[in-house]
């Protein structure tokens, strides 16, 4: 799977950290020394994130299961 994100990137003059953060998925953060480092981590964060939340997604499916509920699957895709 592929998506596609916004990254914004600050740099902390004093310590020279730069840190990143995704708009559309709060709590994605990541820093690194330089910009590439960042976004490396930051790329890092996400995917972990996402699939942690799969993940968690796919264990509630199967307990919605297990009690009979209705359970339907799609892709969407939305564009904005």
């Amino acid at each position: 799977m592929e998506a596609t994100f916004t990254a914004v990137y600050t740099s902390d003059t004093e310590t020279e950290w730069v840190i990143g953060h995704v708009l559309e998925y709060p709590g994605a953060v990541a820093e690194g020394t330089t910009l590439e480092e960042a976004r490396d981590m930051l790329v890092e964060m996400v995917q972990r994130l996402l699939v942690a939340r799969r993940e968690q997604t796919e264990q509630e499916l199967v307990m919605h299961e297990a009690d009979e509920t209705v359970i339907t699957r799609e892709q969407i895709t939305v564009h904005y």
